[in-house]
């Protein structure tokens, strides 16, 4: 038997009490805030020989990322951004990086306490393509990371390889995605850091420092959530808070919304909902 359906009366409107799955880590992923509030880090390792670290040399990462051009994808402008490699014109082997950096130690301090928790699942994201010059460049790294660094052997800021990922960028544009879970750190407390950014190894050909650049866009890094309906976390059991919205829902049988505080079903299309609110159908009495 078909049941007539009837718009409701009034639109149904998002709070501000929207609980959305994935928490945002990267922040100003397209680097227009000013030099003195970027959360973006650029800086160097140097070696001299090539397996001889010398230094870290802070840079500055809004002379080391530079816009780049608008490309047009599927009819939409995109900002592309450059990040490249240098010379200091003494140095074997120069590993040149920009990311952002987030406490990732169990104890108070300048590494911690950590933000986050055991399982986390850490994401970076987007498209890039990356160029490659000089005599021989196939050993350059050209790499998006999601690192973890802590304590190895005493030694600190090492890398710990069971809880970084690295994606090699080639010379086309592509997408990448890439995750790490985050570890027990009541069970392993040497994590100190995690890192999200990009990285370009280089060394000297005997002749002139071979370089790089990775052109990049519509990056993002985050914390994944679970399963979601309009944006709120769902349990295992199909519920969802709502808050204000319309409190408990039920999403087992999405389109068709259970509402716990009147005992109704809705017909609700999520696809149609944003943060200003969205319509949803009701059946006739």
């Amino acid at each position: 038997m078909k049941t007539r359906i009837t718009p409701l009366a009034t639109m149904l409107l998002l709070g501000a009490s929207v609980a959305f799955a994935n928490t945002t880590l990267l922040e100003d992923p397209e680097f227009q805030l000013p030099a003195d509030q970027t959360p973006w880090i650029s800086g160097a390792n140097q070696f001299l020989p090539k397996t001889q670290w010398t230094s870290w040399a802070v840079l500055d990462p809004l002379t080391q990322v530079q816009p780049g051009a608008v490309i047009n994808v599927d009819g939409q402008d995109i900002q592309t951004f450059v990040f490249s490699s240098f010379d200091n014109g003494e140095s074997d082997y120069i590993e040149a990086f920009v990311f952002q950096e987030f406490k990732a130690s169990p104890y108070a301090g300048s590494w911690g306490p950590t933000e986050f928790n055991t399982g986390d699942v850490i994401t970076f994201e987007g498209y890039a393509s990356a160029t490659r010059t000089g005599t021989d460049t196939s050993d350059m790294k050209v790499r998006a990371f999601v690192k973890t660094l802590g304590w190895v052997n005493d030694q600190s800021h090492q890398i710990l390889g069971d809880y970084t990922t690295f994606h090699d960028i080639g010379s086309d544009r592509e997408y990448f995605k890439i995750s790490i879970s985050f570890p027990d750190v009541v069970a392993m407390d040497n994590p100190q850091l995690v890192q999200i950014g990009f990285e370009i190894s280089t060394e000297f050909d005997g002749s002139a420092m071979d370089s790089g650049t990775i052109t990049f866009d519509s990056i993002q890094g985050y914390i994944e959530g679970g399963s979601t309906w309009a944006g709120f976390d769902v349990d295992p059991n199909g519920w969802a808070d709502t808050g204000s919205w319309m409190g408990m829902v039920n999403v087992t049988h999405a389109p068709w919304i259970y509402v716990l505080k009147t005992g109704n079903y809705l017909l609700v299309d999520e696809a149609t909902l944003d943060a200003n609110g969205g319509w949803a159908f009701v059946p006739a009495p």
